[in-house]
């Protein structure tokens, strides 16, 4: 299987580029699509996986008591070092602290089942913590296009998951589920 978006592909994509592409939305993203307000984090310590070009951390860092993030790159944690002190690469989750809440957006998709069942039973949950995960999940393979899955499926790159599958997936985790919520689509805000 070949791994087309591994650290080296995102460390090229961060040092080349000023675009968001799909790996920086904003925290308004984030709330829309879980159903959460400002409020919800405020004062709370957040994680951010996944970091992209840091346009959510800029709302993060101003709302959260502590805001950690991290990401496959390294040279995304270095262009967001002027805000964010406490930048981690993802092999390192286990020694981010406990947190309130976990952000997960536009990621997983990325992410084979090893990894995805790796970054979840790492990452340490304050009491009451919770971890907010988006998952790529067509209706059914037509949904997700036939030029698309020869794409990126077939490459590796891209990982689509049915509501069934990610269940089976986070059940067989040290986490529980608190909600699946329906299929809808991402807000690509950039």
């Amino acid at each position: 299987m070949i791994h087309s978006m591994d650290q080296n592909f995102w460390d090229q994509h961060h040092a080349n580029s000023d675009l968001v592409w799909l790996s920086g939305n904003s925290a308004e993203a984030y709330f829309d699509f879980f159903g959460l307000s400002k409020e919800f984090v405020r004062g709370k310590d957040v994680l951010e996986i996944g970091i992209g070009v840091g346009r959510a951390a800029r709302q993060l860092v101003e709302i959260s008591r502590n805001y950690h993030c991290c990401d496959i790159s390294q040279v995304a944690l270095d262009r967001v070092a002027d805000r964010v002190a406490n930048r981690y690469l993802t092999g390192y989750l286990r020694s981010i602290p406990a947190e309130d809440v976990v952000f997960c957006y536009l990621v997983t998709v990325h992410c084979d089942d090893h990894e995805v069942l790796r970054m979840i039973n790492v990452i340490q949950l304050a009491t009451n913590g919770r971890i907010f995960m988006q998952f790529s999940s067509p209706q059914d393979d037509d949904d997700i296009g036939q030029q698309a899955k020869d794409i990126f499926v077939t490459n590796g790159s891209h990982y689509f998951r049915t509501q069934q599958q990610i269940k089976d997936l986070i059940e067989s985790t040290n986490k529980k589920i608190n909600t699946i919520l329906p299929r809808r689509r991402v807000n690509h805000d950039n």
